[in-house]
């Protein structure tokens, strides 16, 4: 299984994921508007609300 850096990954390969298809575009604004990089997986469910 490959691992995607959630912190660098664009749009296309966001999207590419498995149930993050629909998350995709608010992950890369809150990524840009906040400048703060995702810790974790856990950090990622936290910030994005709509993330399972």
């Amino acid at each position: 299984q490959d691992k995607v850096p959630i912190n660098t990954a664009r749009f296309c390969e966001l999207r590419a994921i498995y149930r993050v298809g629909e998350n995709a575009n608010t992950i890369v604004e809150d990524r840009d508007n906040n400048k703060r990089k995702y810790i974790d997986d856990n950090d990622l469910c936290k910030r994005i609300k709509k993330f399972p």
